[in-house]
C-alpha cells in the first residue's frame, strides 16, 4: 500500500489530488500528516517561502516523491527545486497540470512503488522493488537482498531481468543484478551500495554502469 499525505488547509485541492490518485493508483492510502510518521508520496502547498520550513519538517528517504504546489512566482519555484522535490504544480492550475503531468507522475510512482512478486513453493510475498538493494545468481536460484533480509527464490537472472529491467535495475556483473538509487559510487572494479556492501563490477558491464551519468 503507498502511503499519501496532504499537506494543505485547501480542501477543495485536497480532494483535486484525492480524486486524481482514486483515478490512477490502485493500492494507496491518504493520510493526515502527522511528523512522526514517514509517508511515500508528499503533496505539500506552500504560499511563501517561509512555508518551505513544511519540507524541512517532513521524514523521508531516496524513494520519496515530493510534490510541491504554490504560487507562480520565480524566486519561490527556484528556492523549490534547491530541495530536489520532483514536480512543481502552480496552485492556481492544479487540477489541469496534475493530467498534464499525469504519465511523468505515474511513471514515477511504478518506478518507485512497483512490487515484484516473490514465490517459494506455495508462498507468494509482495517486496516493493525500491526496498531491494541487488539480486544475486547462485547456482540454479537468485537471493534477493533487501531492507527486509534475503530471500531465495529458483529462477535465473535472465527471467528476473525481464520483469524489472525497466524500473530501475540494471545487470552488473554475470551474477549480480543491482538497483540504481542504490548505488553510492563506483570504480573499474566495484560497485559501493548506500548500505554498506560492495558488489563486484564485471568487465563485460563497464559501459552500463557509466551510462548511469549521461
Amino acid at each position: 500500500m503507498i502511503r499519501c499525505t496532504i499537506i494543505s488547509q485547501d480542501q477543495i485541492k485536497k480532494k483535486m489530488i484525492e480524486t486524481f490518485l482514486k483515478e490512477n493508483i490502485q493500492e494507496f492510502e491518504i493520510n493526515e500528516f502527522l511528523m512522526t510518521r514517514q509517508y511515500d508520496i508528499y503533496f505539500i502547498e506552500i504560499k511563501c517561502q517561509d512555508d518551505l520550513q513544511k519540507y524541512m519538517n517532513i521524514k523521508r528517504n531516496l524513494d520519496t516523491l515530493i510534490y510541491m504546489i504554490g504560487p507562480e512566482n520565480f524566486e519561490i519555484l527556484q528556492k523549490s527545486l534547491c530541495y530536489q522535490i520532483n514536480l512543481y504544480f502552480k496552485s492556481h492550475q492544479l487540477e489541469n497540470e496534475l493530467y498534464f503531468y499525469k504519465d511523468v507522475v505515474l511513471k514515477q510512482i511504478q518506478e518507485h512503488f512497483r512490487y515484484y512478486i516473490y514465490q517459494k513453493g506455495s508462498m507468494k510475498v509482495k517486496i516493493r522493488l525500491s526496498d531491494i538493494f541487488y539480486i544475486e545468481s547462485l547456482r540454479h536460484q537468485i537471493i534477493i537482498h533487501s531492507i527486509n533480509g534475503e530471500m531465495h527464490e529458483r529462477k535465473n537472472l535472465k527471467e528476473l531481468m525481464k520483469e524489472i529491467s525497466e524500473v530501475g535495475f540494471i545487470q552488473v556483473h554475470k551474477s549480480f543484478v543491482v538497483n540504481k538509487r542504490k548505488i553510492k559510487s563506483y570504480n573499474a572494479k566495484e560497485i559501493y551500495l548506500n548500505n554498506g556492501e560492495v558488489i563486484p563490477l564485471g568487465r563485460m558491464y563497464k559501459e552500463t554502469i557509466h551510462e548511469l551519468n549521461q
